[in-house]
C-alpha cells in the first residue's frame, strides 16, 4: 500500500514525501500552521521524528486539524491538548484512516498560565524559560514538549 498520509480537514495532501527526489516535502495546500507543526514535531528528537515519518509515510490517512479551542478529555473537565478519533478499520481491525485535532486554545491557555509568575516558573525547565524570554517559545512547544 502506497503512503496517502498526512491531509488537511479539505483532504488535501500536506505533505508529499514523494517531493524533492524522495526527501519530501509541504504541498502548496501546507499553511504556515502545518510547517510549523510539521518542522517542531520532526526537530523534537528522536520521538517527534519518528512520529513525523509515520505521519507522511503510513499508509494511514491521517487529518491532522488545528483548533483554536481549548479541548478537554472525552467525558472529563481535564483539558487536552488533542485528540485521535474518526478511526476507520478495516476488517482485520488495521487503522485505515484517522483524525488528529491538535488544541490550539488549550496549548495557549497552558503558555498563559506557565508565563505567571511563581506558579509559571515551576513549570518551566531552566532551558524552556530562557527560550521563552528570548521569544521562541510558543504555545505549539507545549503540546510537542519532550
Amino acid at each position: 500500500m502506497e503512503p496517502v498520509d498526512w491531509r488537511n480537514k479539505n483532504g488535501d495532501l500536506v505533505y508529499d514525501p514523494s517531493k524533492n527526489g524522495g526527501k519530501g516535502g509541504y504541498t502548496e495546500f501546507a499553511t504556515s500552521t502545518d510547517k510549523k507543526f510539521g518542522n517542531m514535531l520532526r526537530n523534537s528528537g528522536e520521538i517527534g521524528k519518528g512520529q513525523f515519518e509515520y505521519l507522511v509515510n503510513s499508509s494511514t490517512e491521517t487529518t491532522v486539524i488545528f483548533s483554536n479551542e481549548i479541548g478537554y478529555a472525552e467525558g472529563t473537565n481535564f483539558e487536552a491538548f488533542g485528540k485521535t478519533d474518526k478511526v476507520v478499520r478495516d476488517k482485520d481491525k488495521n487503522i485505515e484512516s484517522a483524525s488528529i485535532t491538535i488544541y490550539k486554545g488549550t496549548a495557549q491557555e497552558a503558555m498563559d498560565r506557565f508565563q505567571g509568575g511563581k506558579e509559571g516558573e515551576s513549570y518551566l525547565r531552566r532551558d524552556e524559560k530562557k527560550y521563552m524570554e528570548q521569544g521562541n517559545f510558543g504555545s505549539i512547544y507545549i503540546i510537542l514538549r519532550p
